[in-house]
């Protein structure tokens, strides 16, 4: 792979730092959680509160969580040139 100029890098099993989706879910709990804080009525109806908070997650926040991957890669494949 890399004769062909695609670098390869070792990952862990499970690597949470290179996965948006995780970054994602912790904003949407922080999210339910205020949600529920200011209106504990939210707790009888849980579509309503996965709504409203769902709703609360910007595109900001996803890109942000995309951006924050592009830099760990790139942090890798330096460390990995390094080697």
């Amino acid at each position: 792979m890399q004769a062909n100029g695609i670098p390869h890098v070792r990952l862990t099993l499970y690597s949470p730092i290179l996965q948006p989706i995780e970054g994602v879910f912790a904003e949407h709990k922080k999210h339910v959680q205020s949600v529920v804080y200011e209106d504990p009525r939210y707790m009888e109806k849980p579509f309503h509160l996965m709504t409203a908070a769902v709703g609360m997650i910007t595109t900001a926040q996803v890109a942000g969580q995309f951006s924050g991957v592009s830099h760990e890669i790139s942090r890798l494949l330096t460390a990995n040139d390094d080697t």
